[in-house]
């Protein structure tokens, strides 16, 4: 995932990233945003560009750079 979606928190989008690189697909029963070990995941990537704090955060309120680091984390 490349594109970030707008609507969505910072970790949201971290986790459906997360969750395309382990290769799982969307469940109905078990939704992702409840997965412990996708939130981890997503988590750690999000640490990594320094975006950890902005976890809550819609990424429309993010700003241009920080966006770019959301969008090279779910790159990575």
């Amino acid at each position: 995932i490349s594109n970030v979606l707008m609507d969505f928190t910072v970790l949201q989008n971290a986790i459906l990233a997360e969750q395309a690189r382990r290769g799982e697909s969307f469940r109905f029963f078990r939704p992702a945003f409840d997965d412990q070990a996708l939130i981890e995941g997503a988590g750690v990537m999000l640490d990594r560009v320094g975006l950890g704090y902005r976890a809550t955060t819609p990424v429309a309120d993010l700003a241009h750079g920080e966006r770019r680091l959301l969008e090279l984390a779910l790159a990575l």
